[in-house]
């Protein structure tokens, strides 16, 4: 754009690093950033990102990691499942990837494609407590409690500091009948 009329890009904020992310085109090759003609701020004029791409692609795929991020927490589900399934063309054993997209596919409605992204997560990192607890939703969806349980067991298993854990164990015996085991 131009200083008249500048080109608007969208920020994406992640919890996790509270820092703010504008989604990058990998087909980008310069860059500048800051005004040059305001000698009151830094400028950075004509940086070639190809250099970068190619030395520290994992971080070029963490950025692209936390921008999908930054969609699901605006609700831009669909815009978040392509830029994850985007990462999965050329990592297929994404576990982060795989993770969100069943996340995502579990909030669009696509319980069996959830499932098994989730299990496939699960595939790739079995010590990971919180697939086993986003899987155990699906699971409870289709009133498939003893399933939720033991997924929810297996996420104890790994994490047992995680209260929260418990209190979803619990709520899921009661569902089922088991007053005993709830305690």
């Amino acid at each position: 754009g131009t200083r008249e009329n500048p080109t608007v890009v969208p920020l994406g904020t992640t919890l996790r690093y509270k820092q703010n992310f504008a989604k990058v085109n990998k087909s980008i090759t310069k860059l500048s950033i800051g005004d040059p003609n305001d000698s009151r701020s830094p400028h950075w004029t004509n940086i070639d990102l190809s250099e970068y791409m190619v030395i520290d692609k994992f971080h070029i795929d963490n950025y692209q990691t936390q921008f999908a991020f930054s969609e699901m927490e605006d609700g831009n589900y669909a815009d978040a499942l392509g830029m994850f399934l985007e990462i999965l063309s050329y990592d297929p054993d994404n576990f982060e990837a795989l993770n969100m997209i069943g996340v995502v596919e579990y909030a669009l409605g696509n319980i069996n494609d959830a499932l098994s992204h989730l299990s496939d997560a699960i595939d790739v990192s079995p010590n990971t407590a919180v697939t086993y607890v986003n899987r155990h939703w699906i699971y409870r969806d289709r009133g498939e409690i003893d399933e939720a349980i033991d997924d929810l067991t297996r996420a104890i298993n790994i994490s047992p500091d995680q209260p929260d854990f418990y209190g979803y164990r619990e709520r899921e015996h009661l569902i089922n009948g088991n007053i005993s085991k709830a305690r």
